[in-house]
């Protein structure tokens, strides 16, 4: 994970230094933007179950692909829990957007 945090960051800086332009998601050329998120308390609370189901079931969402392959049955709940929350942050998230996107 450290070298991913790295290599992203280098890249991210040799692409705002050479004053790289984005190639889609504009209209027209633009710079190449990442703003800066707020930390929210929740946070820290779903940073702590995502370690912890990560943790206890040996997965990353990448991992579980290759243990389904490998038919390890432990990874179905694995895959169902992935799901779970991903369906839950998007119901979360699409409450708290304005209404107007």
């Amino acid at each position: 994970m450290a070298v991913a945090i790295a290599v992203a960051a280098i890249g991210l800086y040799v692409l705002r230094r050479s004053k790289a332009k984005a190639l889609v998601g504009c209209a027209i050329e633009c710079d190449i933007e990442i703003p800066h998120k707020p930390i929210h308390r929740w946070m820290f609370v779903a940073g702590v179950v995502f370690g912890t189901g990560w943790a206890l079931t040996g997965a990353c969402p990448g991992t579980v692909l290759a243990q389904l392959g490998e038919l390890k049955v432990y990874a179905i709940f694995t895959a169902i829990g992935i799901m779970a929350g991903t369906l839950s942050y998007g119901a979360i998230q699409s409450r708290r957007l304005p209404k107007d996107r």
